[in-house]
């Protein structure tokens, strides 16, 4: 099964997206929300910005592209 991609999605790179769904710890969850909600941002967008950090990578749109 391949994932769904989004056309709408210019964050994800190369303005498409990928939709998956990760089960979290309802405290990573819930600190993840809080977060965003002091950025003034949503989770999707610290999710991003985590994952980058986390592989040291990139992408065009981004902060780091």
């Amino acid at each position: 099964m391949s994932p769904r991609r989004s056309q709408r999605d210019p964050a994800a790179g190369q303005g498409r997206g990928v939709k998956t769904t990760v089960e979290l710890p309802e405290a990573v969850w819930r600190a993840a929300k809080i977060r965003a909600v002091e950025d003034y941002t949503d989770l999707r967008t610290v999710v991003i910005t985590a994952l980058v950090a986390y592989l040291h990578v990139s992408f065009p749109g981004g902060r780091d592209g």
